[in-house]
C-alpha cells in the first residue's frame, strides 16, 4: 500500500498552525523548549558519529529493499533525518521525519517532510506509513505507548525497525550504568537489555522477522562528551570521572573502556528489529492471553539472550 500522505492533517516545520499546537498541547512545553534538546541539535551529527554510521543504516534500512522505492517512510523521533536523507539521495523514496525538538529541522530540505510532534500521540491518520523507523528512541519514551502509536500508523503489511542501544549487564554492573547515566543527562533513561527489548516489541502486538546485532566503537574528547547535552556541574563531572576511572572491570573488558583527562573509548553494542504488526486485534488479544509470563509468542525461542 503505497500513495502521497495528505499532510494537510499534520503540521510541518515552523508553520504558525504547528507554534499553536505546541502551545495548546505542551508537547509538551517541556519536551520541545528543553534546553538539553537545543543543545544536542547544535552539533548533534558530528557528535553523535552513531547516527552517520553506514553499517547500523545498513541494517535499519535492509526491510525496505522489498518494500520498492514508492514506499511511504517514517523516521519516528528521527533528530536530523540522516537516515531519511541518506537514503532519499539514494532512491529517492518519500520519507518525513517527525521529533519533538524543532531545531533539528534545520537540517532538512524537500523533498523530506519535518513535522515537530509528540511520538506518543501523532497527527498522521491510521496506516499512514508502510515503514517506520524508531532508532535510538525507545529509551526516552514510554515504549508501549510509542510501539503502540507506530503499531496505528502502519498499514497492515507495514514494517517497524527498532534500532536500539544494548547493555548486557546485571547487579553492581548495572549500577554503575544506571548512576552514569543519571549524572550525564538531565531526563530519566531507561538502559535495555536484548531480551527487554524483545519481549518489549512483542508485547506491543508485533511479530519478529530479523533480530542482528551491531558492534560499534566510539572514540570522543573527555570535554566534547560532558558538553553534548549543556554543561554539566562541577560535582557531577568529578563524580563521572571517578565512576569511569574505577570501572568493574567485566565493564571494562566487555566495553574495551579507556578513559584519560582528554579522551574516552568504548564498544557500543546495537540490536536492530525488523518486525510486522499483528494485522487482527482479536488474534493479537488471544495471542497475548496465552502467553506465560515473560514469554512472547515463542519468538525468543533460539536468541542468545
Amino acid at each position: 500500500m503505497t500513495g502521497k500522505i495528505d499532510l494537510r492533517s499534520v503540521l510541518p516545520y515552523d508553520s504558525s498552525s504547528q507554534r499553536r499546537f505546541r502551545s495548546s498541547t505542551g508537547i509538551e512545553k517541556a519536551a520541545v523548549g528543553s534546553t538539553y534538546w537545543q543543545s544536542r541539535a547544535k552539533h548533534y551529527e558530528e557528535y553523535s558519529s552513531w547516527c552517520r554510521d553506514l553499517g547500523l543504516f545498513a541494517k535499519c534500512t535492509e526491510p525496505l529493499k522489498s518494500l520498492g522505492e514508492a514506499s511511504r517512510c517514517l523516521d519516528l523521533g528521527g533528530g536530523t533525518g540522516w537516515v531519511a536523507r541518506h537514503d532519499n539521495e539514494l532512491t529517492g523514496r518519500q520519507w518525513t521525519v517527525l521529533d519533538q525538538c524543532a531545531d533539528y529541522g534545520k537540517y532538512i530540505r524537500p523533498p523530506i517532510t519535518f513535522v515537530v510532534g509528540d511520538a506518543h500521540r501523532t497527527r498522521f491518520p491510521n496506516s499512514s506509513f508502510d515503514f517506520i523507523l524508531a532508532r535510538s528512541l525507545l529509551h526516552y519514551v514510554d515504549c508501549p505507548r510509542v510501539l503502540a502509536e507506530a503499531r496505528r500508523l502502519l498499514c497492515s503489511k507495514g514494517t517497524l525497525v527498532v534500532a536500539q542501544k544494548i547493555l548486557a549487564y546485571r547487579g553492581s554492573e548495572s549500577e554503575w550504568f544506571s548512576e552514569l547515566d543519571r549524572l550525564k543527562r538531565p531526563e530519566p533513561t531507561k538502559a535495555w537489555s536484548a531480551k527487554q527489548l524483545l519481549i518489549a516489541i512483542t508485547s506491543a502486538g508485533y511479530i519478529l522477522h530479523k533480530v542482528s546485532f551491531l558492534t560499534m566503537p566510539r572514540k570522543i574528547m573527555v570535554r566534547e562528551w560532558f558538553e553534548s547535552g549543556g554543561k554539566l556541574s562541577n560535582p557531577n563531572q568529578h563524580r563521572i570521572n571517578k565512576l569511569f576511572r574505577t570501572a568493574p572491570k567485566s565493564v571494562r573488558n566487555y566495553l574495551k573502556l579507556n578513559f584519560t583527562d582528554d579522551e574516552i573509548s568504548y564498544l557500543e553494542q546495537w540490536m536492530v528489529v525488523a518486525c510486522q504488526p499483528l494485522t487482527s486485534e482479536a488474534v493479537y488479544k488471544a495471542t497475548k492471553s496465552r502467553l506465560p509470563r515473560g514469554r512472547t509468542h515463542g519468538v525468543l525461542h533460539g536468541l542468545q539472550l
